[in-house]
């Protein structure tokens, strides 16, 4: 069962890689709806990155902007749309 996850989570990384380099500017995810706002979790997902790394790029503040409501930390739609678009390609 976990090597079925690996495949599936391997498929999922090459499509979000994809989309990225067709030039495709809306952000993909497995299992992410269109919303205009989105949390943690959502937000990884559809960078195609681990919430750890999501939160350690927040530390460093090297990530996507992102707003703070009360003690939520979200992530606008169009604030992950031009941190992806602005990362070097390679």
């Amino acid at each position: 069962m976990n090597s079925n996850r690996k495949q599936e989570a391997n498929i999922y990384n090459e499509k979000c890689i994809q989309n990225r380099d067709t030039g495709d500017q809306s952000l993909t995810g497995k299992g992410v709806d269109g919303s205009l706002v989105y949390g943690r979790r959502e937000a990884a997902e559809a960078l195609c990155i681990s919430v750890t790394t999501l939160d350690r790029m927040h530390r460093e503040r090297t990530g996507p902007k992102c707003i703070r409501v009360r003690r939520r930390i979200l992530y606008p739609r169009e604030f992950l749309e031009s941190w992806v678009l602005e990362q070097p390609e390679g």
